[in-house]
């Protein structure tokens, strides 16, 4: 497996923000989304046994382990293998959605950030459809970002520019924009927190 880090660490975001995991971020993407935050995926990669993650994954006291990138499903093979040799933990997912045939099963929930309208809808009549427990998170700046995904979101989150100024009105939009239209507003804490520094 490829992989750039794994580090213990608070989810910041979607639908289990505020839960201690150990997260393994993969390397590789099949998109180049000018707002990704986490483009050093690529330059920090390395080749990693499987038998070696498996057992960092069995050291570790955490009980929640989120599998992120880049895109992660690029290598569902080896993870699926992982995931049936520690079925004590829970496995987690955060994917663009953009693979789309893998088995949903294996993970205890799966949060698809889409960036296209044929993957937001593809998720949203897959979860209609199926026991799988599966949200769709959607990134906005809600003046140009994913503006055409607003209304398949289960989450909606404020764009991340770096820029104080800007993001604080980005989230204080996106903040209205969820009382008046009902949708759950997704922090980001480990931005919050560290900034754009790396929080492992």
């Amino acid at each position: 497996m490829k992989i750039c880090e794994v580090f213990e660490a608070i989810q910041g975001e979607g639908g289990l923000t505020g839960m201690p995991m150990l997260f393994i971020r993969l390397s590789g993407c099949n998109l180049n989304c000018e707002y990704c935050d986490s483009k050093y995926h690529d330059l920090d990669g390395k080749e990693t046994k499987i038998g070696e993650l498996i057992e960092r994954i069995n050291q570790s006291n955490k009980q929640y382990i989120c599998w992120t990138g880049g895109e992660p499903t690029l290598q569902i093979c080896d993870i699926s293998e992982v995931i049936k040799a520690t079925v004590n933990k829970y496995h987690v997912l955060e994917t663009n959605g953009t693979q789309q045939g893998f088995d949903a099963s294996l993970f205890y929930h799966i949060t698809i950030s889409p960036k296209d309208e044929n993957t937001a809808k593809y998720w949203q009549l897959r979860k209609d459809n199926s026991e799988d427990n599966i949200t769709i998170k959607v990134v906005t700046d809600l003046q140009r970002i994913n503006m055409d995904l607003l209304n398949y979101a289960d989450y909606l989150m404020p764009l991340t520019t770096f820029n104080n100024q800007e993001d604080e009105q980005i989230k204080r939009r996106v903040w209205n924009y969820c009382i008046k239209h009902n949708f759950i507003y997704s922090p980001r804490l480990h931005i919050d927190i560290w900034g754009n520094k790396r929080c492992k």
